[in-house]
């Protein structure tokens, strides 16, 4: 069978790695569901995975592409999916190696709907939110269930507990992190951007390697860039922030989630003008750094945009703009995850300068900007500053349209 043939070359091609036979890789698995697949895989060495990865990458069909070449089991879900679903590429999901790992208790079904153009190819939520099956895995998501006047099932957007409960029903079905929780009027950050920042800077040059190092400037108390990072790719990661408090909180979701311990560590920042000094020892090197800057210059201005965010949200409900002078902020955001001196454009410009004094000690720095016009003058500072690459990332969710600045010195 060519399809079997075209296996046990990939299978042999790795024979150099002696402990790869340690697997008992049977190929009957083809056949089989990707659950059994991951049972199969426990004993495989993590670099066996990314090897195998590759070559299937360069050897099979062109639905390969979709995949992120660092893990076996991208590489492996694909070829099943291809030659014996026969699925185009669109319709296929990547999963990585970490998720699958631990979803054999709780499946994510491969979807046959095509892929949404405004996320990454690997975002699991590429179709949407599927609520019925969310509120199976977090039961506490139910409650805030509605049909909306459209027809279709949604949630109350405007209601901080609503969304903080679909982000722990996400993180729980998706991303199997139990007990994620955040202080009341915490940044409660919309998942599937979240998770499309770390895809795209996946696809930076030099991160499709076997070992990953992050470093999340400003965590918050929900430390999303790190969970997710930890649990699509297997990344080890270091989330550091100013506030003691913050910090605490993600160490409650750390130790409720044991597959994090080890992986995901934290750093307090005690000095509110740097950035990286203090966090980065010396010796120590990163691959990539992130952050997501605040976007307003005052408590005056975020309350604008919560307003503004408000009306928007209840114009697409089909009622009346809110009248509230103090509006909720329901997406949350406390002191500094919100607001600065200078806002945004302030804020990178200090992390641009910083950036350049460890330029030897991380790869790629990269940031999110959420206002278009802080790109020009931030680009302009990191050309004269030297640095050999830089990238403008576009992401877009729904209407909302943002993009990741990218750059290295090295």
């Amino acid at each position: 069978m060519e399809t079997v043939d075209i296996f046990l070359s990939l299978l042999f091609g790795c024979i150099g790695f002696g402990y790869f036979m340690h697997c008992k890789l049977s190929l009957n698995t083809l056949t089989l569901t990707t659950n059994t697949l991951v049972d199969q895989l426990r004993t495989c060495t993590y670099g066996v995975h990314v090897s195998l990865a590759k070559m299937c990458n360069n050897r099979l069909s062109d639905s390969m592409q979709l995949c992120h070449p660092m893990t076996f089991v991208n590489a492996c879900s694909q070829f099943i999916y291809t030659e014996n679903l026969r699925e185009s590429p669109e319709k296929q999901v990547c999963h990585s190696f970490p998720l699958l790992m631990n979803q054999k208790n709780n499946p994510v079904p491969i979807s046959t709907k095509p892929a949404r153009k405004d996320l990454h190819p690997r975002n699991l939520h590429n179709q949407g939110y599927d609520l019925p099956a969310l509120v199976e895995t977090h039961p506490a998501l139910d409650p805030h269930v509605k049909t909306n006047p459209h027809g279709n099932l949604s949630i109350d957007f405007a209601d901080p507990l609503a969304v903080k409960t679909l982000n722990a029903a996400l993180l729980n079905r998706y991303y199997n992190i139990v007990a994620w929780d955040i202080p009341d009027g915490a940044l409660c950050p919309p998942i599937p951007g979240r998770a499309d920042y770390i895809h795209y800077i996946a696809d930076l040059p030099g991160l499709d390697q076997p070992s990953i190092k992050l470093l999340d400037i400003g965590t918050g108390a929900n430390g999303i860039y790190p969970l997710l990072a930890c649990q699509i790719y297997g990344w080890q990661c270091v989330g550091s922030d100013i506030n003691t408090e913050s910090l605490a909180n993600v160490a409650t979701i750390i130790t409720n989630n044991p597959a994090l311990q080890g992986r995901f560590t934290l750093r307090t920042q005690h000095d509110k003008n740097h950035m990286f000094e203090g966090i980065i020892h010396a010796g120590e090197f990163f691959d990539v750094s992130v952050c997501n800057p605040p976007f307003h210059a005052s408590l005056d201005d975020a309350m604008k945009g919560s307003r503004l965010k408000l009306n928007n949200l209840a114009r697409n409900r089909g009622e009346q703009k809110t009248k509230s002078e103090s509006p909720t902020l329901n997406f949350g955001g406390l002191g500094a995850e919100l607001w600065c001196k200078g806002g945004e454009q302030l804020f990178l410009k200090k992390l641009i300068r910083e950036s350049q004094a460890y330029s030897t000690q991380c790869r790629w720095f990269t940031s999110l900007v959420s206002k278009a016009d802080n790109v020009k003058p931030a680009k302009k500072l990191i050309r004269k500053l030297g640095a050999v690459d830089i990238r403008e990332i576009e992401m877009k969710q729904g209407n909302k349209i943002t993009r990741v600045l990218a750059w290295t010195f090295i």
